[in-house]
């Protein structure tokens, strides 16, 4: 599964752990490198045989620890190969967890810069008009992979709770040309201690303010305004995300640096 950077090899992954009924493979390895472009690499698959739950000799389960990782889950549980059920549907979610190891030096609460891309495909994804995206349910972008690596940033820890892979950037309430104009009309500004928020179309229902490792330290109900200041949160010099739920039911998610 792994490439040994040392020396440039890449290992043969032409086959799961026992032939298929058919030669029906269509897989996409992922990457997921550091910014000294060490990486580590995941497979999900669509195969004959195969189904949505743990499939003993298709599925392989990843051992996650301090260091950097990449990974699928199935129920919960970590898989560094994960082969799922034909015919291939769309629709289908894959969540994906990923292990920030704590770099010499720092503090958990240092942020680093990491990518996710996309290694190799066969099958059905060497059809480019087939789309691959990865969801990022911390900051709701649906990240094209296609056109390049999805650049972010974390802290160190395991989170199996942020990315989402997907093959359709549109969602079920609501298309994605809507979704951009609303995004676009929410800004979240800020300044000297204080975060403003503003929206030029839909009013303020809530907003809440969560640190890098997703817990909430701010909350606030029932706004019904377009603007929203918020005076009252002391963390300096960190990354914070701001969701800011408009009364159509949207949410609209902003990272910020305060």
């Amino acid at each position: 599964m792994r490439r040994d950077a040392t020396l440039g090899t890449i290992y043969n992954n032409s086959v799961f752990y026992r032939k298929a009924n058919t030669n029906e493979r269509n897989r996409i390895w992922l990457d997921i490198l550091d910014d000294k472009n060490a990486s580590v690499r995941t497979l999900v698959g669509y195969i004959q045989g195969a189904t949505l739950d743990k499939d003993r000799m298709y599925d392989a389960k990843a051992t996650v620890d301090s260091n950097l990782n990449i990974y699928s889950l199935i129920q919960d549980e970590s898989q560094i190969i994960q082969a799922r059920a034909v015919p291939f549907d769309k629709d289908d979610r894959v969540p994906l967890g990923v292990s920030i190891p704590l770099k010499v030096g720092n503090t958990t609460s240092t942020l680093g810069t990491y990518k996710i891309a996309i290694a190799f495909v066969d099958g059905l994804f060497q059809n480019e008009n087939q789309d691959i995206y990865l969801e990022d349910k911390l900051l709701n972008v649906i990240h094209d992979l296609r056109k390049d690596p999805y650049t972010f940033e974390s802290v160190s820890g395991r989170f199996d709770n942020r990315f989402v892979l997907r093959y359709t950037n549109k969602n079920k309430s609501l298309g994605t040309d809507h979704f951009k104009e609303y995004r676009n009309s929410v800004v979240v500004a800020a300044d000297a201690g204080q975060v403003k928020i503003m929206s030029s179309i839909e009013a303020i229902k809530k907003v809440a303010v969560y640190d890098i490792l997703g817990r909430e330290i701010f909350t606030k109900n029932n706004i019904n305004a377009m603007e929203l200041s918020i005076k009252d949160i002391i963390i300096n010099r960190q990354a914070l995300v701001v969701k800011v739920f408009l009364d159509n039911g949207q949410e609209i998610s902003k990272k910020i640096i305060l």
